[in-house]
């Protein structure tokens, strides 16, 4: 799939790493956006999920995406239970699927025949697509579905759908504005001729690792990708055509491999209209992901209906699309709490990043409870230089010297790292206020080792906030 795709710039994926996860995204993004305006940020307890922003008068607690402070809980745990949720909806006027739970073979047939064919089976619990089986048009292909379902989720009740035509679509609302909207696409891989389907699906995978939403959905080889392949009369070996596309799921969902495409600009007022009646309908929610499918985009009032609404919501998804523009939701989302805040000017701060896995490391160790984010020096680390070393007759930095050298670029205001190349060089990566302080620390380094200067460079990749030294 080829088109023009643009990130966040204040969210690079050199910044935003890809093995974080959808809720690691959010978190980091986020936490990213408050801590780059000088607000308090404090993470914990154990993994990249939990954290708290402060301005010094109001705190907000998240969970990932939820700010679960200020989100009422009942309505989140009616949530949860799709079945209750729909309901629930279809009662405030929100256009919803018909459905039913049902328990057993006997109970499905009815509801099938009630609502008609064809038909969606999902757990009435769970998320990111997992266990869905969607544009079911038989009795047997019905029950087949209730029982895989049944199989990979023995304790979790089982919903009946009617099955809606059209594309499936998550739109992000924070407050009361829709923030992103992005069409979720089907796994799929293009021919080109030359290579088969497994080799297609590997060329995708490589691609999205890439992405730091969606390098955590690779795209897996299983029954149901298998099943599809057969009803295209193709296997793993099929050497497809030249731009022939060939469908790898049905469910539309990224972390199931599939492609994301942003539609925010396109989005019809009738649907803004309808997601913002989802936040009214539940008082509480202040930022969700809500779940359409939709006939046609292009219509003035297309046929919609809600299928879903998500309170703890990947933001990735809207922030790094395969296709087209990835909107910049950390900072809606902050601007919603903390409208006093100030966003530096672009580009001072955008490459300032902090340790993610050190703190998450640090957590697991139970040496604390949660771990405050140190403040950002005003001057933003205007002098950034990438130095190589030839490192003479030593292999490593001794390790009883590491804490002189952690010491001394504290005591200079520089964070970076050391590391050992594959060349057997060192690098030394710096962030500082000015050159007379990398100088310093470079002579530092010179007085105690006999290595010598091997390439010296303007660094333009992120600054982590710190001093690591990796051997």
């Amino acid at each position: 799939m080829t088109s023009i795709v643009e990130w966040p710039s204040n969210f690079s994926s050199k910044v935003v790493k890809s093995n974080l996860g959808g809720s690691g995204v959010s978190t980091v993004s986020i936490a990213l956006e408050a801590w780059r305006r000088g607000l308090k940020v404090e993470i914990g307890p154990v993994g990249l999920r939990y954290f708290n922003i402060s301005d010094g008068k109001r705190k907000v607690q998240f969970d990932a995406a939820r700010p679960v402070s200020e989100t009422d809980s009942v309505a989140v745990k009616n949530l949860a239970r799709k079945n209750t949720a729909a309901s629930f909806l279809r009662s405030a006027g929100v256009a919803t699927p018909a459905g039913r739970i049902v328990d057993n073979h006997r109970e499905l047939e009815e509801a099938s025949d009630s609502v008609g064919y064809p038909v969606v089976l999902k757990p009435d619990t769970g998320s990111m697509g997992r266990g869905v089986f969607t544009n079911l048009r038989t009795a047997l292909e019905a029950k087949t579905a209730f029982d895989e379902i049944r199989r990979l989720y023995p304790r979790k009740k089982v919903l009946l759908e009617k099955f809606i035509q059209g594309n499936d679509y998550r739109v992000l609302v924070v407050g009361t504005e829709v923030v992103g909207a992005v069409r979720r696409i089907p796994a799929n891989i293009i021919g080109n001729g030359t290579n088969t389907v497994r080799e297609l699906i590997d060329s995708k995978n490589r691609d999205r690792m890439k992405n730091p939403f969606l390098a955590s959905g690779k795209l897996k080889i299983d029954l149901e990708v298998q099943q599809c392949l057969s009803e295209q009369l193709l296997t793993l070996d099929s050497i497809p055509a030249m731009k022939q596309k060939v469908t790898l799921r049905k469910v539309a969902n990224a972390s199931a491999g599939g492609d994301v495409q942003d539609v925010t600009d396109q989005l019809p007022n009738t649907i803004v209209s309808a997601a913002k009646n989802v936040m009214k309908a539940y008082n509480g929610i202040q930022i969700a992901g809500i779940d359409f499918i939709i006939d046609d985009l292009e219509k003035d009032e297309p046929f919609f209906a809600v299928i879903e609404v998500n309170t703890r919501p990947h933001i990735g998804v809207n922030m790094y699309p395969s296709i087209g523009r990835g909107r910049d939701v950390p900072n809606k989302i902050i601007n919603y709490f903390f409208p006093n805040s100030i966003r530096y000017p672009q580009g001072k701060y955008s490459s300032i990043k902090f340790d993610e896995q050190s703190i998450l490391n640090f957590l697991r160790e139970g040496v604390a409870e949660s771990v405050q984010l140190p403040w950002i020096p005003k001057h933003g680390f205007p002098c950034r230089r990438r130095v190589i070393f030839d490192f003479g007759e030593f292999t490593d930095i001794p390790r009883f010297h590491e804490r002189v050298l952690k010491k001394a670029a504290r005591d200079n205001g520089i964070s970076g790292s050391i590391k050992r190349m594959k060349t057997g060089q060192i690098q030394l990566i710096m962030g500082a206020e000015n050159r007379l302080v990398t100088d310093k620390f470079i002579a530092q380094i010179q007085d105690r080792y006999p290595v010598s200067v091997a390439r010296d460079a303007m660094w333009t990749g992120p600054i982590t906030i710190g001093f690591k030294i990796d051997q």
